[in-house]
C-alpha cells in the first residue's frame, strides 16, 4: 500500500519532469515571432522571446546564432532585468532598450565563461536585444530603436 506522502513526493516528480520536457524538448524555434529590428543603419531579423519560456531559454544551448540575426526579449513592464551566459556556447553584445524605444545601455563581447555573473542595464528596460559578439560595436546610448 502507498501512504500519502509516497503519492504526494511521486506527483511532485511527474508533475516537475513533465516541466523539464516541455522546457528543454520542446522544439526551439516553434512558432517563435520573427520581426526586424532596426538602430541606425543596421538592421536585424529577430526571434520574439516575449513569454516567459522563451524569455527564460534565450539563446542558450545553441551553437551559434546566424550573422544578421538576433533575439528581442520583450517584457511585460520596465525593470532591471539581468541577462546571464548560462548554456552559452559564443558571446553576445547585450543592447538595453527602455520603453520609449531608445537604448539605454550597451554590453559588448560578453563570452559564455562570464556565467554566472549577471549583466543589468542602468536604467528600466523593456526590452532587450541579443546579438552575435561585435554586431553591436557602433550602437551608442540614445540611439532609437526601430521594430518592423
Amino acid at each position: 500500500m502507498y501512504n500519502v506522502n509516497t503519492l504526494w513526493i511521486s506527483g511532485l516528480i511527474l508533475i516537475l519532469s513533465l516541466a523539464f520536457a516541455i522546457f528543454w524538448y520542446y522544439p526551439r524555434n516553434s512558432k517563435m515571432k520573427v520581426a526586424l529590428a532596426q538602430i541606425g543603419v543596421k538592421e536585424w531579423q529577430i526571434e520574439m522571446a516575449d513569454t516567459p519560456t522563451s524569455r527564460i531559454r534565450g539563446l542558450s544551448y545553441r551553437d551559434s546564432l546566424t550573422p544578421g540575426k538576433a533575439m528581442l526579449f520583450v517584457f511585460d513592464e520596465p525593470d532591471y532585468y539581468g541577462i546571464w551566459m548560462l548554456g552559452m556556447k559564443f558571446p553576445i553584445d547585450i543592447v538595453f532598450i527602455n520603453e520609449d524605444m531608445k537604448v539605454i545601455d550597451v554590453f559588448n563581447n560578453i563570452k559564455p565563461e562570464t556565467y554566472p555573473t549577471s549583466f543589468r542595464p542602468s536604467k528600466k528596460a523593456l526590452y532587450v536585444l541579443e546579438m552575435n559578439a561585435g554586431e553591436a560595436r557602433d550602437i551608442k546610448i540614445g540611439d532609437v530603436v526601430n521594430l518592423r
